[in-house]
């Protein structure tokens, strides 16, 4: 209906109010903009954006890994993308070279990198704190290589240097940097490049190759190890302050949803936005969003809603004329629907309690079952 309430519709559709979205995007790009040196401090109107939210984005004062562009046109290395195919069938290293094999680990609480070389005997694994992202991992590892290398006086070898990271190799073999570690990982690579001949090699992560393997070991023993040390370790990446600047905005729309004093009805059912839900209803033909919609948010055409807007004489259910019909009655507690509320969920009656913690779809169900036009 055109009275449906758009804050319900927003929760459903876990869709920021153009309120919220608006200003999370004006930080989003305030932090880019303060990133690469062009965001001028002010202590009045907008330009505060960046200071007011330092203490609840804690990401925000954090150091980061992003910088202006650099342009490096005369590398002394190169980087090499076999295909998979490839190395079933080949060996792409001669007898006499030093091959070095790097990964990195990321879990949900921490991260790590791990360097192999059997030639160098080379077997290093190294803890990273949880704010460093997968590629990052992988970079420390190829910089970690390249400088245990150089500090072995190494000279005059073909040094082959293999990741399962195609986007850290990318990075790499590009010629405009725009991360700090990146730019320290490409300066050692020029540094190890002055004495030997330097190759960066694709491998498939996982396909059994021995060096690769051992230093996938090493990397999750990395990331398993507790880090002791001040945190971030390395820069900030501006994807990992985009995303603390969207989850604080995600936050704040659910407590906006708690603290509602409107919308009682759809909050009794749904308890804030939820992906889960929004791919449901997504995935819905449009009879049944106006179905389940109406069930939720109570604009549709039972009698409550209906003798509001004038429309019929009497406010109480059709099928009990106990109380007001809508659809928290009909769903939690009339008599008239028992045998399908015990069909559906169980039970004689809801409590709002379990209501909540009910999926959409049985409560799709339960009024697809009952064959009621919303």
């Amino acid at each position: 209906m055109k009275s449906t309430p758009t804050k319900s519709l927003e929760v459903l559709m876990n869709t920021l109010p153009v309120e919220l979205f608006a200003e999370q995007e004006a930080t989003v790009v305030a932090i880019r903009l303060r990133n690469v040196n062009c965001w001028k401090s002010s202590n009045h109107g907008h330009a505060t954006i960046i200071d007011k939210h330092e203490v609840t984005i804690p990401e925000l004062a954090m150091h980061t890994d992003k910088c202006t562009p650099q342009y490096v046109f005369n590398k002394k290395y190169s980087v090499n993308f076999p295909t998979r195919d490839f190395w079933e069938v080949n060996n792409p290293f001669k007898r006499l070279d030093i091959n070095v094999f790097t990964d990195g680990s990321k879990t949900d609480s921490s991260s790590g990198f791990g360097v192999f070389s059997s030639e160098l005997t080379l077997d290093i694994s190294k803890p990273l704190d949880n704010y460093a992202t997968i590629t990052q991992a992988e970079i420390c590892a190829i910089t970690a290589a390249c400088k245990n290398i150089t500090s072995l006086d190494v000279k005059d070898k073909d040094i082959n240097i293999c990741s399962d990271s195609q986007a850290s190799l990318k990075a790499l073999d590009s010629h405009c940097f725009t991360s700090k570690l990146i730019i320290e990982c490409m300066e050692s690579l020029q540094c190890l490049s002055n004495n030997n001949k330097v190759n960066l090699h694709w491998v498939p992560g996982h396909s059994s190759i021995d060096g690769n393997e051992r230093a996938d070991s090493l990397a999750r023993l990395g990331s398993e190890t507790t880090f002791c040390g001040p945190s971030p370790v390395l820069g900030l990446t501006y994807m990992t302050q985009r995303g603390a600047i969207r989850k604080f905005y995600k936050e704040k729309h659910k407590e906006q949803w708690e603290n509602l004093t409107n919308c009682k009805h759809s909050r009794t059912i749904i308890d804030g936005p939820k992906l889960k839900n929004t791919k449901f209803l997504l995935n819905k033909s449009r009879v049944d969003l106006r179905l389940i919609i109406g069930a939720i948010t109570g604009h549709c055409k039972m009698n409550k809603h209906l003798h509001r807007m004038g429309l019929t004489e009497s406010e109480f259910c059709r099928r009990c004329g106990e109380e007001e019909e809508t659809p928290l009655h009909v769903i939690m507690d009339c008599p008239a629907t028992t045998n399908t509320r015990i069909a559906t969920f169980g039970y004689h009656t809801l409590t709002a309690e379990l209501l909540k913690n009910t999926e959409l779809e049985k409560v799709f169900n339960f009024f697809n079952r009952l064959n009621i036009q919303l």
